[in-house]
């Protein structure tokens, strides 16, 4: 792989995968105000819905975020081996640095908010 194209493919899978950070945690925290108000737009949720939300629908956004971000932090990783140049190879190391601490953060950030989301819907169910 020529220096120029790795380069490019660095920065656009960095790039890519900051996005990626930004936009999921916008959906997930949509879906978070859905699921704590009990509302979708004006119509209210039954707690089995909103459980059922929870479950099927954030959980999955927040952990397959978590893969996907990995995922993108270890191909920059590899494109690095295959780029000659030490300055790509920094900036691939330094991507994949920057990738892996926003995935590790929305990973403890899912599981905090989690805990406290179980224990909001389950006292919602009981009142």
């Amino acid at each position: 792989m020529s220096d120029l194209s790795g380069l490019l493919a660095i920065t656009a899978l960095g790039l890519s995968g900051g996005f990626f950070i930004f936009y999921f945690s916008r959906m997930t925290n949509e879906l978070a105000d859905q699921i704590v108000t009990g509302f979708i737009g004006d119509h209210p949720m039954p707690p089995t819905q909103r459980w059922l939300k929870f479950y099927s629908s954030w959980v999955s956004f927040v952990t397959g975020g978590v893969v996907v971000v990995f995922s993108v932090a270890f191909a920059v990783l590899i494109i690095a081996d295959h780029v000659g140049h030490a300055d790509s190879k920094l900036l691939a190391y330094l991507f994949a640095f920057l990738l892996s601490i926003g995935a590790v953060m929305w990973l403890v950030h899912g599981t905090v908010q989690f805990i406290s989301y179980r224990s909001l819907l389950r006292q919602a169910e009981a009142d």
